[in-house]
């Protein structure tokens, strides 16, 4: 299998979004009530960078950093093929984090608690878990705030 990370494009976004994870739905619905397709498009254009992951040649994911005042916020969607080939996007992340520390020393991340994948997938990658929101977003739902801070 080969995996590769690349910047993403229009075509990517349009590919993905009717075939992103049930539960990576399910999160974007509760948190803004916006389709997937309106929330990757506004991935692609608010992120430094946004990326695709691809396994031969295929998109099993989109996500990036959107700069917020003094952090960025990443973001991660993505197929159900993802879960298929975690461990080597995993390994290919931290490196990738680490490189984008230079410039946002404070990562922020907020998943819906019931997105199991993605809190495996944040802790993984070094992200603490600091703090839980009962009633975020559209939905009134549970989220779980993370935050990844730069080892200086």
């Amino acid at each position: 299998m080969d995996y590769n990370v690349r910047l993403a494009t229009v075509e990517d976004i349009l590919w993905l979004a009717p075939r992103l994870r049930e539960a990576d739905v399910a999160e974007i619905a509760a948190a803004s009530g916006r389709t997937p397709l309106s929330v990757l498009v506004s991935g692609l254009a608010d992120s430094a960078p946004c990326l695709v992951g691809t396994a031969d040649g295929v998109p099993v994911a989109a996500f990036g950093i959107v700069p917020v005042t003094g952090s960025g916020a990443v973001w991660l969607l993505s197929t159900p093929a993802l879960e298929t080939h975690a461990s080597a996007f995993l390994r290919r992340s931290r490196g990738w984090l680490d490189a984008q520390q230079i410039a946002y020393p404070t990562l922020t991340c907020t998943a819906d608690a019931r997105n199991t994948l993605h809190a495996r997938l944040i802790t993984w990658a070094g992200f603490k878990r600091v703090g839980v929101s009962p009633a975020h977003g559209r939905a009134r739902t549970p989220f779980i705030h993370y935050e990844r801070h730069r080892n200086v």
